[in-house]
């Protein structure tokens, strides 16, 4: 009986601390700073968000599975205004669960096109658990953590 008393402590002090996790935000800007992508991380979730948002807005957004993104594949590589699109981004290990996104001025993907980034000057990487730009893409986007 003590025993299995310890496993049910044991299991809802794991379940409430998963529970308190703080969403992280991310918000990315254009050099002009006249365009921006929000990204918010919560428990199961990440939602990439076209525009400044501080929740998720009803459109305009990629809900990813937040549960499989491991520390290795947590990298975002990006581009501003580039063949006809607003923005362009991908999260290389991401598990799309919903595309909100209009697909017109928008592109989302999960595997990034080979060679994306040594083709592409105006195109930015960052990884999602350290957030912080290289110095060659801080002229392209700035970043702003929460």
């Amino acid at each position: 009986m003590r025993n299995i008393i310890i496993i049910i402590f044991l299991f809802c002090l794991i379940s409430c601390q998963k529970q308190m996790k703080v969403i992280k935000k991310i918000k990315l800007y254009s050099p002009d700073k006249s365009q921006c992508i929000t990204i918010l991380t919560g428990i199961k979730y990440r939602y990439v968000i076209a525009g400044d948002y501080d929740k998720v807005p009803k459109r305009n957004y990629v809900k990813l599975n937040a549960d499989e993104l491991g520390v290795i594949g947590d990298i975002f590589y990006g581009c501003w205004n580039k063949d006809g699109f607003k923005w362009e981004l991908y999260s290389y290990m991401a598990d799309i669960i919903e595309n909100k996104l209009d697909t017109k001025i928008y592109r989302f993907g999960e595997k990034y096109p080979k060679d994306f980034l040594l083709k592409e000057t105006s195109c930015f990487e960052f990884n999602y658990i350290e957030p912080t730009l290289k110095d060659k893409y801080k002229k392209m986007v700035t970043i702003e953590v929460d």
